[in-house]
């Protein structure tokens, strides 16, 4: 399925990116069914990148506390990623945990992390949480971003459940039939931009 960008002419709030239009998948990477869909929205404004994930999974008291926290290694826990890759195969990884942390890398192939990623600069970090799952809002300075917003753009979105027997991976690809990998490039579909709705 292709990714789906709104685009907005006027800056967003916050709260106005919580209420995003919403993608969705039913399912696992594995193919099983999920409690509740995995469900994520991307947006731009003049100003800021929004990403909105919401998690089908309850946040434990135990993560509270790194709420705005720059936080390497945040897949060891239950995490909301977004993925962003240009045409040339260099993509940039965007994480927030259950507790409000957040992180970014970028890499300039496989794997490969840049010699000098650029540190994004937040505008909003955000996460609230209800009794079947959590939703983070992320909203990242533009200008601060690695990756060209101009260029065309494929994205994966994922995340990471840890429960007792294993943990769940999600996913916004469909069908993948080789073992977990968010950064393989197969995970990776179109970018497609739609005009937004004001009235959000």
């Amino acid at each position: 399925m292709n990714i789906i960008m709104h685009t907005f002419t006027q800056r967003l709030t916050q709260d106005q990116a919580f209420k995003l239009p919403r993608q969705h998948n039913a399912s696992c990477w594995r193919g099983k069914e999920l409690p509740h869909p995995f469900s994520w929205g991307l947006a731009i404004d003049p100003s800021t990148l929004w990403f909105v994930a919401q998690v089908p999974a309850v946040a434990t008291s135990e993560l509270i506390g790194r709420q705005g926290e720059f936080v390497e290694g945040l897949w060891e826990s239950d995490v909301a990623e977004l993925f962003l890759r240009d045409s040339q195969g260099r993509y940039q990884e965007f994480n927030v945990s259950a507790d409000g942390a957040w992180w970014s890398m970028t890499f300039s192939a496989y794997r490969e992390r840049h010699n000098r990623p650029r540190k994004p600069v937040p505008s909003a970090v955000s996460v609230r949480c209800n009794s079947i799952s959590w939703t983070a809002v992320l909203g990242l300075e533009i200008q601060s971003l690695d990756v060209s917003l101009l260029d065309p753009l494929q994205a994966h979105i994922s995340g990471i459940v840890y429960e007792a027997a294993a943990p769940v991976y999600l996913t916004s690809g469909k069908a993948l039939h080789f073992d977990p990998d968010f950064h393989d490039q197969r995970c990776f579909t179109k970018i497609v931009l739609q005009s937004g709705t004001e009235s959000l």
